[in-house]
């Protein structure tokens, strides 16, 4: 009777956990949920960097999508399985995501980042079983 406890409890909690999706994968979000249409698409310069932003898949947070900031400017917002590229000048920012929606737990995170001209990023919003959401550079493979 323990042991069946023990291993409900334990696929109860392997199914609060979000999982990566491909840098290829996910749908691009919506034109409706991008505040700054300047920084998607083909309006980049040779001195921009770029940002490629993926948002985990699975059922933990499936209802809350996260604004994303980009040096306190609201630039889009974006749901589950999602993914959107954005151009930004080179140099620092401070990248800020914040649930979107009144019944999500209201989580907060950012980090700061040096941007390279000519350079993609890639970062993943996760969220983990503790409803913490990170916002995770990935870093290429050598």
């Amino acid at each position: 009777m323990t042991r069946s406890i023990y291993l409900l409890t334990l696929a109860a909690f392997a199914g609060c956990s979000s999982f990566a999706i491909e840098e290829s994968g996910g749908t691009q979000v919506p034109e409706r949920r991008i505040f700054e249409k300047a920084a998607v698409g083909k309006g980049a310069t040779d001195s921009d960097g770029s940002l490629l932003v993926l948002r985990d898949t699975g059922f933990l947070g499936g209802g809350c999508n996260h604004t994303f900031y980009l040096d306190s400017r609201k630039v889009f917002e974006i749901g589950v399985n999602e993914r959107i590229e954005i151009h930004a000048p080179a140099g620092r920012h401070l990248l800020r995501i914040e649930d979107a929606t009144l019944l999500c737990p209201g989580t907060t995170t950012s980090v700061e980042t040096v941007l390279e001209a000519g350079r993609q990023q890639v970062y993943r919003i996760q969220l983990t079983g503790a409803q913490a959401v990170n916002l995770a550079r990935f870093e290429p493979a050598p």
